[in-house]
């Protein structure tokens, strides 16, 4: 289980289309930090209108488009790993969403920089796309298998709007716990 998005911590800042590497765009990534560790949380916004199955129970083009792509960002960041915390402290200080903190750059809570050696990275990937009511009971849990299977958490804006409702209802529990396949 992470400890990203159980209430220890969660995260608490966010850019948007963060560019990576010379081929790849991220729609956000999310970052939240504890002692000598920090989470990174890139997602991949698909239309709500999305069916993610065809009728013969694959993955339909656009979705299937939508893993193939994060698995390419996921080989880059395995990869690349220094340079992307090192763009990632520089665009969150630039432009980070939630407090506007321009010029500081991010650590973990104990002062450590991103990009140090020894702090412990997690990173998650997340695919938003379509609507809960569109799936089937099955397709339902076959899209919920991806997040062992592929570690990606695939959701539909179902789920972030849930999350969302119960944020304003409880800002201090309001994230819902949610399994994860491993940290890395």
């Amino acid at each position: 289980m992470s400890a990203c998005l159980h209430g220890i911590v969660y995260p608490n800042q966010v850019i948007s289309q963060f560019k990576f590497g010379t081929d790849f765009v991220a729609d956000f990534v999310a970052f939240g930090a504890f002692s000598g560790a920090c989470c990174f949380h890139f997602v991949e916004l698909e239309p709500p209108g999305e069916r993610l199955f065809t009728q013969n129970g694959v993955a339909a083009k656009r979705f299937n488009g939508a893993l193939a792509q994060i698995s390419a960002w996921k080989i880059f960041v395995e990869k690349h790993r220094e340079e992307v915390l090192r763009e990632l402290a520089k665009v969150f200080s630039q432009r980070e969403l939630v407090f506007g903190r321009k010029g500081e750059e991010p650590t973990d809570t104990t002062g450590m920089p991103l990009y140090d050696p020894c702090q412990w990275i997690v990173w998650d990937y997340h695919i938003v796309i379509g609507r809960r009511d569109s799936l089937s009971k099955a397709e339902l849990g076959k899209k919920s298998a991806y997040l062992t299977q592929a570690e990606v958490d695939v959701m539909t804006y179902d789920r972030l709007l849930d999350q969302a409702r119960a944020f304003d209802e409880e800002p201090e529990t309001g994230m819902h716990d949610r399994p994860r396949a491993r940290g890395r």
